[in-house]
């Protein structure tokens, strides 16, 4: 499910933030998705994350920043410190196809980070991480009709298959419980254990 394979590598639509059902979302302006390096240095988006519902679109981002000294965030390792997901963009009444798009094409282009799509994560003294989302360029859905199809039509054979593996596993483990002999108090023992979410 490479994206590009079936969209293309580079994008020449409009911006997320030109699209006419676009829109901040309420709120946004006063959360560290707003801000620039001028307010925290070394500000920038960690995940983004895209949920539809009938024929609206949420895009919702975490900040990596790095916290002052009084604050008493948790940081990993270098450092940083993370926001919980805050919702930044909707897209309101948009038509499915540029729903569907926008589900491929948002996580890929973040993820791959660096100038895919025209996103860059970090956040600049003028421009902030919602400006770079905003910034994230689409293809035109007539330009990438065909290619969109088979994209949706691979994700769903995917999540299909990924199903049937998941119910496998699960008859497989049930199947070696019983073999063992294991109550459904060891089951769950040995479930939570190792990881096991059957």
């Amino acid at each position: 499910l490479h994206v590009p394979d079936y969209l293309g590598r580079d994008p020449n639509g409009p911006s997320l933030g030109d699209l006419d059902a676009a829109r901040r979302t309420d709120g946004v302006a006063a959360t560290k998705l707003a801000s620039t390096t001028e307010e925290w240095p070394n500000l920038r988006i960690g995940s983004v994350a895209v949920d539809s519902s009938d024929s609206d679109v949420v895009l919702s981002a975490t900040v990596r920043y790095k916290p002052d000294l009084a604050t008493a965030a948790e940081t990993d390792r270098w450092g940083y410190a993370e926001t919980d997901p805050i919702p930044a963009v909707e897209l309101v009444d948009v038509e499915p196809e540029l729903a569907a798009l926008v589900e491929a094409v948002v996580p890929y282009a973040t993820e791959a980070g660096d100038g895919v799509a025209g996103f860059r994560p970090t956040a600049a003294k003028t421009i902030s991480p919602l400006d770079r989302l905003e910034a994230l360029t689409l293809p035109r859905p007539n330009e990438v009709e065909d290619g969109l199809r088979r994209f949706l039509d691979a994700r769903d054979r995917a999540a299909e298959l990924e199903a049937a593996i998941d119910a496998t596993d699960r008859r497989i483990d049930d199947r070696a419980c019983s073999l063992y002999g294991l109550t459904d108090a060891e089951r769950e023992t040995v479930r939570r254990e190792f990881g096991g979410e059957r």
